[in-house]
């Protein structure tokens, strides 16, 4: 892994960011709902790509190491029903000149 930009992909579909806002319970406090936010730019997990799924009942994050190799780091997954939002931002694109 180099300190190369990390690929970030949605349904491996290549974007410039995703955002997820989600809620967790906090289980010191019954009853109390509080809302993370997975922001993929900002995530300081060493990887060379992310790749964002939303699959059946869970939201699939998937570090990899190397992509081409499926050298996988970790995977979270967020339940469906605790996810409020998902913004993707897609890439820019460049105007020739």
């Amino acid at each position: 892994m180099t300190n190369n930009k990390k690929v970030l992909k949605f349904h491996a579909s290549e974007v410039e960011n995703i955002l997820i806002r989600y809620a967790i319970r906090r289980y010191d406090k019954p009853g109390t709902v509080v809302f993370e936010e997975f922001d993929a730019l900002k995530n300081p997990e060493p990887c060379e790509t992310i790749n964002v799924q939303v699959v059946a009942d869970f939201v699939t994050i998937t570090f990899y190491r190397k992509e081409s190799e499926n050298s996988i780091i970790r995977r979270e997954l967020i339940p469906s029903r605790a996810i409020e939002h998902i913004w993707v931002k897609d890439l820019q694109k460049q105007n020739p000149q």
